[in-house]
């Protein structure tokens, strides 16, 4: 596996066609235990937000496991209530979601359109909450994955046998959060690699931050390669600051 540079300059020493000197356009910091920054609102109306996103080049055919809407309707529930996933299921027509169906790309995408917050928050940033949001839900329903750990990148590194316990996917065709560690830091850092024709880096984002949260720590996350902005694959560099206690949150 590759390294990461010291934290001053982050030199990327990594796989050829990831590290590069375009830098990405702004850097996120994140607290430990942060509220989400979305706000309750009507929900909003006749918006075109997949297009920030998904782009002419993501199909409406492909699908997203039932698994996914579950934990999109128990976080919506969780901190808008359930008559606000009511609503959104009303929005798109649907009745609900069963875990190991698969449903269409665009569903997804109309679901998060239809939050009840600001009008003007971007699919990034819904993606980035339900991203967030879906680490503690994993925890409970998964703690096995998770009680072997003690900080966030110890279990990040073992996305690659999580995600691909029979290898990594050899194509572009992937699930909507297909993560690959790529390098690490000797200061707390790692490098994921995110390649997938739905563009969803901002939801990896959002689970980065998750998984921060949930150990009590602080992450600072760029992305000098991006999917959207024309490349093969992202790269984000995930710097974490040491844990502010010895218990991972539960």
């Amino acid at each position: 596996m590759a390294k990461l540079g010291k934290r001053g300059g982050l030199k990327l020493h990594c796989p050829q066609g990831l590290a590069g000197s375009n830098p990405a356009p702004g850097t996120t910091t994140v607290a430990a235990h942060a509220h989400p920054p979305l706000s309750r609102l009507p929900a909003p109306t006749n918006l075109a937000l997949s297009e920030q996103v998904r782009g002419p080049s993501l199909s409406k055919t492909r699908s997203v496991t039932g698994i996914i809407f579950n934990l999109l309707e128990e976080a919506v529930a969780r901190q808008y209530g359930l008559e606000a996933w009511a609503r959104m299921l009303a929005h798109v027509d649907s009745g609900g979601y069963l875990p190991f169906d698969r449903y269409p790309d665009e569903e997804l995408f109309r679901l998060l359109e239809a939050l009840p917050i600001d009008p003007d928050t971007t699919l990034a940033e819904r993606l980035r909450w339900f991203g967030r949001a879906a680490v503690p839900l994993l925890a409970e329903r998964y703690p096995l994955i998770f009680t072997p750990h003690r900080s966030a990148e110890s279990f990040l590194l073992t996305l690659n046998e999580i995600l691909h316990p029979s290898g990594p996917p050899a194509d572009v065709e992937a699930g909507p959060l297909d993560l690959e560690v790529l390098a690490t830091g000797p200061e707390g850092g790692l490098l994921l690699g995110y390649r997938s024709t739905r563009r969803l880096c901002a939801l990896a984002e959002g689970f980065v931050t998750g998984t921060a949260d949930y150990f009590g720590e602080r992450v600072e996350i760029s992305q000098p390669r991006c999917m959207l902005r024309g490349e093969e694959r992202c790269a984000l560099v995930c710097i974490f600051e040491p844990a502010t206690s010895r218990e991972p949150l539960r």
